[in-house]
């Protein structure tokens, strides 16, 4: 008697033949409700949304700002929260009613084509920022001369055309401005008049009005041999 069998052999192929409309029907369905088990789950996903500052009066400056990106959280079903676009969300300031100073304000959310069953949460409902008011002062030019003319020769006069500028900025800045300097002009081993444009030197948050050059006159002249000092004759 032989106790040793081989195995009954497996036909693969009709495996996956027998009876496939069942089959592929069988498969089909269990994809068709893997999906809406997946498209019914309810998920979170959070965006940062620009903060935008609108209505502020004509007069008036954002200078600090403690908020620039606003942080929106929304819930939902997976499907359609994976579908959402941040352009279907604005974040925005209202500053039609600032004062000069510190000052908070309410951010508002706005929300377009979004499914009514989603729950939207607006993380920061605030903001602080520093507002200023702008104003345009005339201030006077200060010429910044280097170095020094050539032996026996000194300046005998020096003309700025025009002699001041007009600027426009926040007052928080202006009031700390007494005069507008120029860039450098070298005299080193001058011995006749000199004309050219300079230009000014200008913080960044001040605008100018008119021109940001000035033309600067310095006149030389040589000293007579009577005003020299003893040493120098």
């Amino acid at each position: 008697m032989n106790f040793f069998r081989h195995p009954p052999s497996w036909n693969w192929k009709s495996l996956f033949t027998k009876d496939w409309q069942a089959k592929a029907g069988s498969l089909v369905v269990a994809i068709l409700l893997w999906w809406f088990v997946y498209s019914q789950t309810s998920v979170q996903r959070g965006f940062y949304i620009p903060i935008q500052y609108i209505n502020l009066p004509p007069n008036m400056v954002i200078l600090k700002t403690n908020d620039t990106m606003a942080r929106v959280t929304i819930q939902g079903r997976k499907d359609r929260i994976m579908s959402l676009k941040n352009h279907q969300m604005r974040a925005f300031v209202d500053l039609s009613e600032a004062s000069p100073g510190w000052y908070t304000n309410q951010i508002h959310l706005t929300t377009t084509e979004l499914d009514p069953t989603m729950s939207v949460n607006l993380e920061k409902t605030t903001t602080t920022l520093f507002v200023d008011t702008v104003e345009a002062v005339s201030l006077p030019v200060l010429p910044v001369l280097t170095d020094s003319v050539e032996k026996g020769y000194e300046v005998a006069s020096l003309e700025l055309r025009p002699s001041s500028v007009i600027l426009k900025g926040p007052s928080t800045f202006l009031t700390n401005l007494q005069y507008i300097k120029t860039m450098p002009i070298s005299l080193k081993g001058l011995t006749n008049s000199l004309s050219t444009n300079v230009e000014l030197v200008i913080p960044q948050e001040i605008m100018v009005i008119d021109n940001l050059t000035n033309q600067v006159i310095i006149h030389i002249r040589q000293i007579s041999r009577q005003a020299l000092p003893e040493e120098e004759k």
